[in-house]
Formats: structure tokens, C-alpha cells, sequence
């Protein structure tokens, strides 16, 4: 599976993520390594200090500087695979450039915390017949009798959909209810 016909696939290749931070590091530094030609990595956000212990290839310096997410990894990647090409929008799916970068890939890999943002790969997905990877992860707290915050588990997930297939909805990692309560948050909180 790793042949030269394989690499050679891969470099002809486009792949999109959406979300550079701790899932979509790993996912964008796997790509890079294994030869995708063309990266589209999509975030809005800066690294923060209490990012570095998630984020792949982050520094204090970047923290220090609030770099953004995207330029962080463009440069990382530009240091270990040379000849992938790197396209960075510093911006939320939500705007009109992410998703006009977006649907110009091949593969989406959808690496968001929001439902909203899944929600909206997952339009990309089917109006521009392009699949895509949904990747969570959850981190569930418990307190122990004197109040100390602990992990109490860490579950993954991972989603493959179709342009044709079963949805993030029809799997009801995307709601209705859940759209709502992101909305209400952000804007009447």
C-alpha cells in the first residue's frame, strides 16, 4: 500500500481540512508525510498556551505572538515535504472563501468542534460530490470529593460520509437541537 503507485496518487491529490488544531494537526502533518499535493488547511483561530499540549509542530512563540493556526502549520509542513503545496485561509468555514477552498478538494477531512462547522462540511460534501471524514473527540470530566477536576475518559470518533450515503445528521452527530444551542450561545447568550 505504500508503493510508488500510491505516492504518486497521492501526489495528484487534494485534500482539505477544516479545523488546524489538535485532530487537525496530526490529520494535515499525516497528509504532508505521505506526499497529498495540494493541502487546504482551513482555521480562524491563534494558538494560545493552553493549546501546546495538542497542537502538533505549536511553540511558546507561536502562543507568545498569537500566531495563526493555519500560517503555524504551513510553515511546519513546508520543513518536512517541500513539494506539497500548502494553501492556508485564515478564516471559518463559515466564510465564502473557506468554502470556495474547500469544494475545490478531493477529500475533505472535517476537524471542528462546532456542529455548526460539521454541519457545513458536510453541505460542501454533498453539493460538490466530494467525501469526507468527520473526526471528534471528546474528553469527559469528573470531580473527585474534594473538587479536583479529572479525565474521565476520552472517546473518539470518526465518521466517513458519501455524498450519496447516510449523513452526520441521519447519525445525529449533527441536530437540529444542537444547531440551535450553538446559535443561542453565540449570539444571545
Amino acid at each position: 500500500p505504500f508503493g510508488s503507485e500510491m505516492t504518486k496518487t497521492f501526489a495528484e491529490q487534494t485534500a482539505c481540512v477544516i479545523g488546524v488544531s489538535g485532530t487537525g494537526t496530526l490529520v494535515a502533518e499525516l497528509l504532508a508525510r505521505k506526499g497529498v499535493g495540494h493541502l487546504i488547511l482551513i482555521d480562524f483561530d491563534t494558538i494560545e498556551l493552553k493549546n501546546l499540549n495538542r497542537i502538533v509542530n505549536s511553540t511558546i512563540i507561536d502562543a507568545e505572538h498569537n500566531r495563526p493556526k493555519v500560517e503555524m502549520m504551513a510553515a511546519a509542513i513546508k520543513r518536512y515535504s517541500p513539494d506539497t503545496r500548502v494553501t492556508i485561509i485564515n478564516a471559518s468555514i463559515e466564510e465564502r472563501e473557506a468554502v470556495i477552498a474547500a469544494s475545490a478538494a478531493d477529500i475533505l477531512f472535517s476537524c471542528v468542534d462546532s456542529m455548526a462547522g460539521r454541519s457545513i462540511a458536510e453541505l460542501i460534501c454533498r453539493c460538490c460530490v466530494i467525501p469526507l471524514i468527520d473526526l471528534g473527540v471528546t474528553i469527559p470530566t469528573r470531580k473527585d470529593i474534594e473538587g479536583n477536576i479529572h479525565v474521565a475518559d476520552v472517546c473518539g470518533r470518526i465518521d466517513y460520509v458519501r455524498p450519496n450515503g447516510p449523513s452526520l445528521t441521519d447519525r445525529m452527530v449533527v441536530t437540529p437541537n444542537g444547531l440551535r444551542r450553538e446559535y443561542l450561545l453565540q449570539h444571545a447568550p
